[in-house]
């Protein structure tokens, strides 16, 4: 019973590996080049984040939310300032670069801004 036991540990530990290793071939394909898993949680469930700014008041109803965002979104929006990659599982926030004197529409063409985020995660 004690074998067994063992023998399933390892191989769940294996099954780890490698969905460890399929997730990380998985980020090397969305992102071009291979990418450093989460410091903080080792996922490797990462994206990009573009912050724009729209006025939200407490009243607003979710639907009214999402009207003013594609709003925004329309009309060239404004950056909140910084763009960085983070981690959806554990929400942890990479390295930021400033690119508040940029519109939205810039950033998602700019490949120089996609290349310096990429770089800021993979330094830290």
């Amino acid at each position: 019973m004690g074998s067994y036991w063992t023998c399933s540990i390892y191989q769940q530990s294996m099954k780890e590996i490698k969905m460890k290793n399929a997730t990380a071939k998985q980020a090397e394909f969305i992102f071009g080049q291979p990418m450093k898993p989460c410091p903080k949680c080792g996922s490797y469930s990462i994206s990009y984040r573009t912050p724009i700014v729209f006025e939200v008041t407490d009243a607003d109803s979710p639907k009214a939310i999402l009207g003013r965002y594609a709003k925004a979104l329309k009309q060239g929006p404004v950056l909140e300032g910084p763009v960085y990659m983070i981690c959806c599982d554990c929400l942890h926030r990479g390295p930021a670069i400033d690119c508040s004197h940029m519109t939205y529409d810039e950033v998602m063409k700019s490949k120089d801004v996609t290349k310096k985020v990429k770089e800021a995660w993979n330094c830290q």
